[in-house]
């Protein structure tokens, strides 16, 4: 006797039909948490079997209680979903502040050791100038025009 509706309040629960139902709203229990607590003279009140009561009153009980918990899994799913997403981020801010703070580093490095070739370069043309000009030995360098004004080479003729 299924209609396709999902069943979701007292009809979900076994052993409850229309008829059922219908002394239960008489008795005033519309949910199934109401029906979890109500006393089984109550219901017995309502035009209910002893047996179907207690049979019923059990059910209720054993469905509120699993409702509880799925709930209370609900519930601690969504905090442990929510603290994995905040350390999560926490994780990316930290390592996008390491990797920010080693590219200055490199960054600073890469310049100072720029600066310091550039000055040892500059150094190094000057000693170069200064050496070139203490290496001559007089005012006048004659300087050969072929390798015939060369003194080595008149020596051989």
């Amino acid at each position: 006797m299924t209609t396709g509706k999902k069943k979701t309040g007292l009809d979900s629960l076994e052993g409850i039909g229309p008829a059922t139902i219908k002394k239960l709203k008489t008795a005033k229990i519309t949910t199934v948490d109401g029906l979890a607590k109500a006393s089984q003279k109550s219901l017995e009140a309502a035009g209910i079997a002893a047996s179907t009561a207690k049979k019923i009153i059990g059910v209720a009980k054993l469905a509120s209680s699993s409702k509880t918990v799925a709930k209370a899994v609900r519930s601690s799913a969504k905090k442990t979903t929510k603290n994995a997403a905040n350390k999560t981020k926490t994780a990316a801010k930290n390592a996008a502040k390491k990797t920010s703070d080693a590219s200055s580093k490199a960054v600073a490095t890469s310049k100072q050791v720029a600066k310091n070739i550039v000055e040892t370069t500059k150094q190094s043309a000057s000693s170069l100038k200064q050496k070139a000009s203490e290496d001559r030995k007089g005012k006048n360098i004659s300087v050969p025009r072929s390798v015939h004004d060369m003194p080595w080479f008149k020596k051989k003729e």
